[in-house]
Order: structure tokens, then sequence, then C-alpha cells
């Protein structure tokens, strides 16, 4: 079966609620309970909602404009924000 962009867009995206970070969290045992945390900032904070919604936020916290024309890397841009 073949997905449609469309459908494919209405797929929730999981993020760190705090540095808005798209990829996969890491995971790590405590006391025999799996929690997540962001690799980027560390926190344990996260959110899902619709990718219009976290593009939203990501413009406003950034001002890097949208996140698919990024001109720096988001190494950089969370190593320019921990220098800040």
């Amino acid at each position: 079966m073949e997905t449609t962009q469309n459908e494919y867009n209405n797929e929730p995206v999981h993020y760190c609620k705090h540095c808005l970070y798209l990829g996969n969290p890491k995971e790590v045992d405590l006391a025999g309970t799996n929690v997540e945390y962001c690799p980027y900032c560390g926190s344990t904070d996260f959110e899902d909602s619709h990718i219009s919604e976290w593009e939203s936020k990501f413009e406003a916290k950034y001002k890097q404009g949208k996140f698919l024309n990024l001109k720096k890397t988001w190494r950089t841009i969370m190593e320019d924000l921990n220098k800040k």
C-alpha cells in the first residue's frame, strides 16, 4: 500500500519540548524503567504534535526560517544555542 505525502504529513511527530530535536531519543534504564532523554539537551520532556505545529515552534525559537531550508546543521544550531 502506498502512502501519499498528505497522509504521511498527518502522522504526529515526537520531539523534545526543550530544544525541539526531532531525532530518536536515547533511552536509559532507571530502576527497571526506560526513560527517554534528548541526546542534544538532556531533557526528558517530549511531545507529539502535527509537523506544522512543530515547525511553527522551531521558527519562533531559532529564528532560522523553515527547517527544510536551514543553512546550518542541527548540531551547529544547538552549539550556538549552548554558547549563549
